[in-house]
């Protein structure tokens, strides 16, 4: 027809998705898994507590054993090498070379066993870092201390004076125990071998406001080069 435009209209009828809403019996299915899902992850957490408890416990008597061996080592080490300096010193003269050799050969594999025990007791410290600190009283520190290195003293008529107002201190008991045992065992080996009366004090005194500890005594001294070693 002329003059008439012919316009073509397309319509689409969209998609209408319908989505069925659960019923309240599938809700409460639902809500029982997910608690039951809950509850299996709270008896895993539970197992994993109890296996990390466990493990922190065989820790710490690892720990308390590798300590208690390389202590109860170090005393016997000490008192082979004591013995072996009083040898050469009263004997050195009449020792033949064959039996100063073999004092030699003892002597070493005695300070390689003391620093394979050195850093037996350097393990177990870095274990002991985070250890929960008390209180104890310093003075049975001092006398459990002395038990170990009863030997050397016997041997050399030392007379060891303790205090008897020594205080109750707050700190890690092992670590305090090794500083107790390298200064004891330090002024047993110093205090020379010509000493007619050989004595050690340990006790306390006061430097501004605070407590100080000391062990004290009446020995040759320590040669200046040889400060570094004593806490090692």
């Amino acid at each position: 027809m002329s003059g008439v435009r012919t316009v073509g209209i397309e319509t689409r009828n969209p998609k209408v998705v319908m989505q069925k809403k659960p019923t309240c019996e599938e809700l409460k299915q639902r809500v029982k898994e997910l608690e039951e899902e809950a509850l299996r992850y709270s008896k895993a957490e539970e197992r994993l507590k109890g296996v990390l408890a466990d493990l922190a416990t065989k820790k710490e008597e690892l720990d308390s054993f590798v300590y208690r061996v390389s202590h109860d080592l170090k005393s016997p080490i000490v008192t082979i090498d004591g013995f072996v300096g009083a040898l050469r010193e009263d004997f050195g003269d009449v020792l033949p070379e064959e039996g100063k050799k073999y004092l030699r050969y003892i002597s070493d594999a005695a300070r390689k066993m003391e620093l394979l025990i050195n850093d037996l007791l350097d393990l177990s410290r870095i274990e002991r870092v985070n250890r929960k600190k008390r209180e104890f009283p310093f003075a049975r520190l001092v006398r459990d201390v002395l038990k170990a290195l009863q030997p050397q003293v016997k041997a050399r008529g030392i007379v060891v004076n303790i205090e008897e107002n020594l205080p109750v201190v707050y700190g890690d008991r092992r670590q305090l125990s090794r500083v107790v045992d390298n200064l004891l065992t330090n002024a047993i080996k110093y205090i020379g071998k010509e000493n007619p009366c050989p004595r050690i004090d340990v006790g306390v005194e006061e430097q501004d406001d605070q407590k100080v500890f000391f062990v004290r005594d009446n020995g040759i001294g320590i040669d200046e080069k040889d400060f570094d070693k004593i806490f090692q």
